[in-house]
């Protein structure tokens, strides 16, 4: 849910994946990332849930294809379909990603 100051995002829904990009290239390479992550809620995450963020060259405007996603069984199919399958994106990307994972019944992350 995009808010004025604010992206608001609703874990616990099994397979659901959701993206917020620039539509406009990046004309510098001088910039900064600022986040303010806020967790909220009593209960223990869902094992296996992810959250990344990512800076890559690729124009994933153009090579994500939401209609893909929407006519798959679940999202997860979906995004497996268009080989996103590594946190919502590709497993090889020219760029960088910070991954914030749940931790499962072990105490260790989780990667499904």
């Amino acid at each position: 849910l995009f808010e004025r100051e604010r992206l608001m995002m609703h874990p616990g829904v099994p397979n659901l994946a959701g993206f917020a990009f620039n539509s406009g290239r990046l004309l510098t390479s001088l910039w900064k990332q600022s986040m303010a992550l806020v967790f909220s809620g009593g209960r223990e995450p869902t094992e296996g849930q992810s959250m990344a963020f990512w800076y890559v060259q690729e124009n994933i405007s153009y090579s994500y294809k939401e209609s893909t996603v929407i006519k798959a069984p679940s999202w997860r199919e979906g995004l497996d379909q268009l080989g996103m399958t590594f946190h919502g994106m590709k497993p090889r990307f020219d760029g960088f990603g910070v991954i914030f994972l749940t931790k499962g019944a072990s105490g260790k992350p989780t990667v499904k």
